[in-house]
């Protein structure tokens, strides 16, 4: 259906005047002729023959004989196109705003309030309102172990009032609160994570980015047994594959380049025609680098991963990780110590200094051809159980599941190979492979939160697997 606009209603209101303007005379002189009687006097007739002359009777009726005769054929022209130029101009005046629309533009730039408005989506409905919920957190000594016997026992924050007593006891170490774990946050702590987004900016600070989902928690140990924030995690709608620019509840999703942004749901108020402004947001943008890696199936295939294995050891330059985080070399070294740790174990390659995986050497030789195909070890993977869909882990070497505390399968139960059951003749451990995330990021839980050290994850990333028949079954 045709929409209406101001040019058409322009057009039809133009069409009416000229079909008005041209057949109001003759129809005006036509009700005249009803009043006119057999004898009239001869003013009547001047004044009823000056309006019949000004309409088209007599060209309708065709009773003017000497219309032609005896007139100049200039004369004759100039007459015929005044009526065809009042014509023209009648038609233009119809046709002219067709063409017209009506149009929004910018106005002036004006000082403006933000109102919140409601999240229709899944995000909207899944968020609940924040009340007077408030942060909270427990610090935690995470040492080693088996130097310290205060591994993962809460311990106080800094800054807070949180008194903790210790008693040293031959069986160990005593961690008592006489007044409770303190788990507010001080205001001296929100003030430094705060004092760059203050001056009502639109930047979020550390405290803005909140837990979607909360509940209510207590805890004889926390806070008196008073109730406290807890964050949880429910899945809801993916928007991975939109490839678009959403603003949802709390955050401006960009799933274009692979980034969101923080951002409260308002829009200025007062403008029922809509409005743009601009504003600086904070987003976060993860950076990824990734390394080719043998291929994993209901048998390990050398892809390369073995046999173009590098002898030399990678190495990548951490002088400034701030500028330059080196992302692939960090991938690729991990890719090549998680290789050079399974060729050891498969007896592919010959021992090197470093079985702690931390002080590697050059390798030597490499006894593997693309298309070899060797056993796993591990019920795991030697039956079709979680073998069709994509998997990431932040551990490496998984797949030799009997490294990490798994039984080894029946080899009537294993895939066929081109290698017999691996006999680890040189004693490769499953800590030289959890070694490989340290030498990846560089930093861990035990460095400082400083501008040196850089928060990098590194893990493996394991594909559906393809059929080597191209059946549909694996």
């Amino acid at each position: 259906m045709v929409q209406l606009t101001v040019g058409y209603v322009a057009g039809f209101i133009a069409a009416g005047m000229f079909i008005a303007r041209l057949w109001s005379p003759s129809i005006i002189t036509f009700i005249l002729s009803g009043f006119l009687s057999s004898t009239n006097s001869a003013a009547t007739w001047t004044v009823a023959g000056r309006l019949f002359q000004k309409s088209y009777w007599p060209w309708i009726l065709r009773d003017d004989s000497f219309y032609n005769n005896g007139v100049p054929k200039r004369i004759l022209f100039l007459s015929r196109l005044t009526m065809l130029l009042g014509v023209l101009i009648s038609i233009a005046a119809v046709i002219t705003p067709l063409g017209l629309y009506q149009t929004l533009g910018h106005g002036k730039i004006t000082q403006a309030s933000f109102k919140y408005i409601n999240d229709p989506s899944p995000y909207g409905y899944a968020t609940p309102p924040r009340g007077n919920a408030t942060f909270s957190r427990v610090c935690i000594n995470e040492l080693n172990s088996v130097t310290d016997t205060s591994n993962l026992v809460p311990r106080p924050c800094p800054f807070t009032d949180t008194e903790e007593i210790v008693v040293w006891l031959p069986t160990g170490v005593n961690y008592t609160y006489p007044y409770s774990y303190d788990l507010n946050i001080p205001q001296v702590i929100t003030d430094i994570y705060s004092s760059g987004t203050r001056d009502d900016t639109t930047v979020s600070n550390y405290f803005d980015i909140q837990w979607r989902q909360y509940l209510m928690a207590n805890n004889t140990d926390y806070n008196n047994n008073s109730l406290y924030t807890v964050g949880t995690f429910r899945k809801m709608e993916s928007l991975l594959l939109h490839n678009t620019y959403e603003p949802i509840e709390g955050l401006v999703v960009d799933t274009v380049k692979g980034s969101i942004g923080f951002r409260n749901h308002t829009v200025p108020d007062g403008f029922p025609n809509g409005v743009s402004w601009e504003e600086d947001l904070l987003f976060i943008e993860p950076e990824t680098a990734c390394e080719k890696y043998i291929y994993r199936g209901l048998v390990l295939t050398d892809r390369g991963g073995f046999a173009n294995l590098d002898r030399a050891v990678p190495t990548f330059d951490r002088s400034d990780s701030q500028k330059n985080p080196e992302l692939y070399g960090r991938a690729y070294k991990a890719a090549w110590m998680s290789n050079a740790f399974s060729a050891l174990y498969y007896n592919i390659v010959q021992p090197f200094n470093g079985t702690d995986g931390m002080d590697l050497s050059p390798l030597s030789t490499v006894n593997s051809f693309i298309g070899k195909t060797y056993s796993i070890s591990g019920s795991t993977y030697s039956s079709n159980t979680g073998q069709s869909i994509l998997t990431i882990s932040p551990d490496y070497g998984t797949y030799l599941l009997e490294l990490f505390n798994g039984a080894p399968s029946d080899n009537s139960t294993r895939a066929p190979s081109d290698s017999g059951f691996p006999t680890n003749p040189f004693n490769v451990s499953a800590n030289m492979f959890r070694n490989i995330s340290t030498a990846c990021e560089t930093s861990g839980r035990a460095d400082p939160a400083n501008i040196e050290n850089l928060y990098i994850a590194c893990g493996m990333i394991f594909g559906v697997p393809q059929s080597v028949t191209r059946s549909y079954h694996f």
